[in-house]
């Protein structure tokens, strides 16, 4: 029936109607009549409708008192429509019935399909593990009698409600998909194809998420290239002395980071680590801000006011953006760095710390000292121990990691398990990142909190310029190499989400198998997994 024509089917029970009217048959004959009824209400999607034809079979076969696997067929029937109608308690008991007719009899065909409706109803009424057993039973049924049709409809089944893996759902999807494609029905390679992108995304998402929560780690520095992991393996080494150090590095690199990181692994860690942007202060206020002020100094001070210098005695003094301390106060700076002492605004009497200073900037110190806008004794003595932060864009490595940890602790903090389309993976690689670590995360937590309900971040959440400058860097190329740089990123996309399967690559792609072949021949792909 779900094969056939509905209106030549509706004609063909008509006409058995009237034949069944003018020889006045047996209830059993009527019974099917009503049954084949109850089928074409189903497929013109009628579910109360049918369920009123099945029950009145049941009636009738109750009445002839038929225990055959008949009576076991309308429990299946009655089971559909009842799903149909989204009544799955009572879908669960009709199957159960049915199963129940079916003990004593060998009928694979039967059984299969009441155990696919059983698993059905399991599912919608919370009991998924089950649900998951009776579509196992229901499959290797469906495969010994033979019933392609059957078995495509329980794998889609499978795959669109099933407990089993992303790759199983993936697999099952595809198998249905290649039943329905075979003995033609339209309609049901739609819905397969349908099912398959769905399951192919939750692939794609959960291959995502592990690939986010995996090699991460709680430290303060995300160090997945070479030049990060020697930077901190020189910082290991400097943290244990107590010269200053100056970091250098654009904006948004994340100096203060590295500098924790040495105040950290060092033995003052256990006390403060003060820090301090030389850029925000103004002049006027330096001093006062830096070494603090006695009492009656100046107007309105009323106590003693400790200074960062003070509050940092014991631990470090971070130096953000040495280079814009005004020239007024690096002689001062520079008397503290060489006898570690200093004088309180107001103060007649010097005061002594212990501190380690580490100190950054995104400006070239030297061209400052050329230019006499700051002090060359202090520069070197600044830098006993210098080191550059590279800029994100030549440590590519640490981009793809950076992203995992800001996903990680954004999916923590909202409860929500955000992951990345291909697409937009691809647009964040090619980013050069201007901003550095701080465009970094802003971007990727702008782009989480635009994401749908799923948490899959595409491409319209990431922010215009990541697609804009991907656009501007593609232009650069001839049309004809840019096209063929597109279709080969496709086809190797396509061929990984099918796990080098060329076929199901195919149909992902939309085009034919051989001329998959041609263009992976064409374009120097290689068919085995890489």
């Amino acid at each position: 029936m779900y094969l056939s024509n509905t209106e030549a089917a509706g004609s063909f029970l008509d006409r058995a109607r009237r034949e069944l009217n003018a020889t006045q048959t047996n209830a059993r004959l009527w019974a099917i009549l009503r049954e084949h009824d109850g089928l074409l209400h189903l497929a013109k999607q009628e579910p109360q409708e049918a369920l009123e034809s099945f029950n009145a079979a049941a009636q009738l076969l109750a009445e002839c008192k038929i225990q055959s696997y008949e009576a076991a067929e309308i429990e299946l029937r009655r089971s559909e429509a009842l799903i149909a109608l989204a009544d799955y308690a009572a879908a669960l008991r009709h199957a159960d019935a049915g199963l129940g007719r079916l003990a004593d009899i060998t009928e694979a065909l039967e059984r299969g399909h009441l155990l696919r409706c059983k698993g059905i109803a399991l599912h919608f009424v919370g009991r998924p593990t089950e649900a998951a057993v009776q579509f196992v039973a229901a499959e290797a049924e469906l495969r010994r009698v033979g019933d392609h049709y059957e078995l495509g409809r329980l794998l889609l089944d499978k795959a669109e409600l099933g407990s089993t893996s992303a790759e199983s759902r993936v697999a099952d999807a595809s198998e249905a998909l290649n039943i329905f494609e075979r003995i033609k029905l339209p309609n049901m390679v739609a819905r397969a194809t349908d099912i398959l992108a769905l399951a192919r995304m939750r692939l794609d998402r959960d291959r995502a998420v592990e690939s986010i929560e995996a090699d991460l780690h709680d430290s303060h520095i995300i160090a997945a290239s070479e030049k990060t992991k020697r930077i901190l393996a020189d910082c290991d080494q400097i943290a244990c002395h107590d010269g200053t150090v100056l970091i250098t590095g654009e904006t948004g690199v994340g100096k203060e980071i590295f500098a924790r990181y040495v105040h950290d692994r060092s033995d003052r860690s256990g006390n403060q680590f003060i820090a301090v942007n030389c850029a925000a202060i103004p002049e006027t206020l330096f001093e006062r801000e830096f070494f603090g002020n006695k009492k009656g100094a100046f107007t309105g001070a009323d106590v003693d006011r400790p200074g960062l210098v003070h509050l940092a005695n014991g631990g470090s003094l971070f130096l953000d953006e040495v280079g814009e301390m005004p020239l007024s106060m690096q002689p001062k700076l520079l008397r503290l760095l060489q006898e570690g002492t200093f004088r309180r605004v107001g103060d007649v009497e010097e005061s002594r710390v212990d501190i380690r200073f580490i100190a950054a900037t995104n400006v070239f110190l030297r061209k400052q000292v050329e230019r006499k806008e700051f002090r060359e004794d202090l520069f070197y003595r600044l830098r006993w121990f210098e080191y550059e932060i590279p800029p994100l864009r030549k440590r590519k490595a640490d981009v793809v990691a950076l992203i995992k940890h800001v996903l990680k602790r954004e999916s923590k903090k909202h409860g929500v398990t955000y992951w990345i389309d291909k697409q937009s993976w691809l647009l964040l690689k090619r980013h050069t990142w201007p901003g550095n670590v701080r465009e970094l995360e802003a971007a990727v937590c702008s782009a989480a909190a635009r994401s749908g309900d799923d948490g899959c971040i595409t491409a319209r959440d990431l922010p215009a310029e990541l697609a804009i400058g991907a656009r501007s860097e593609s232009r650069r190329l001839p049309l004809q190499k840019e096209l063929e740089v597109r279709e080969r990123e496709l086809i190797l996309e396509a061929l990984a989400a099918c796990d080098y399967q060329r076929s199901d690559a195919a149909i992902a792609l939309g085009i034919g198998r051989n001329t998959l072949y041609e263009k992976m021949k064409k374009l120097g792909i290689k068919p085995e997994k890489r």
